[in-house]
C-alpha cells in the first residue's frame, strides 16, 4: 500500500501511467486519504486515486490506494498494466467494485 507521504504528493492535473508506461490520464481526485503530519502513521487510509482516461478510452479508473506504485514529479505510476485495471474492476467507482 502507498504511504500517506507518497499519497500527499498527489493532486488534480498530475498526468498517470501504467505499469508498462503507457499513458491512462490524469488525476481528478484523491478520496480517503488523511493528509496527516509527520508524526502520524506511515501507512495510508483506505481511499483511490479518481482518474480520467485518456482520449480513446471514455470513463474514469479509481484506483485503490496499494495500486499506486510511485510518484515521481508530477507523474503518478500504477501497479498494473491498463487491461489489468480493468481485471481488477477499477474502471467501476469504488462501491461497485
Amino acid at each position: 500500500m502507498a504511504t500517506a507521504r507518497l499519497l500527499e504528493r498527489i493532486h488534480p492535473g498530475m498526468k498517470v501511467y501504467a505499469s508498462d508506461r503507457h499513458y491512462v490520464g490524469e488525476v481528478i481526485a484523491v478520496r480517503g486519504v488523511s493528509r496527516g503530519k509527520a508524526h502520524e502513521p506511515q501507512r495510508a487510509e483506505t481511499g483511490w486515486v479518481e482518474t480520467t482516461r485518456d482520449a480513446l478510452a471514455a470513463g474514469r479508473f479509481y484506483v485503490p490506494f496499494d495500486g499506486i506504485a510511485d510518484v515521481r514529479g508530477e507523474s503518478v505510476y500504477l501497479t498494473e498494466t491498463e487491461p489489468g485495471a480493468y481485471a481488477r474492476g477499477w474502471d467501476r467507482p469504488p462501491a461497485e467494485q
